[in-house]
């Protein structure tokens, strides 16, 4: 899902200013979806969904893979993918700024 980032689909911010703004971004009523089965191919990837602590920062999730915090309504979506160690995200984009 987050391939919509690096091949440039949507507007957003990468690395370090990703993190940066998941830092200061409300994460009042935001949830957290983490991948934790995935079987190859795309056949088979499942998700745990839990609420977002209001104070989670992008140091709690250094070194996670496949993380997806969405705020409030899909105000803002910060991602953590299984690639950041190889410049491929974090990535964070905001409501409303999908290029066309």
């Amino acid at each position: 899902m987050w391939h919509v980032f690096s091949w440039g689909d949507a507007k957003h911010l990468e690395r370090e200013a990703a993190s940066a703004a998941f830092d200061k971004a409300d994460k009042t009523g935001a949830f957290i979806a983490q991948e934790y089965s995935f079987n190859g191919g795309g056949k088979k990837t499942e998700y745990f969904f839990r609420k977002c602590p209001p104070d989670l920062s992008s140091a709690d999730l250094a070194g996670e893979t496949e993380v997806f915090v969405v705020g409030k309504n899909f105000a803002w979506t910060y991602v953590v993918t299984h690639e950041t160690y190889s410049g491929l995200g974090p990535y964070f984009a905001c409501r409303g700024q999908i290029s066309s």
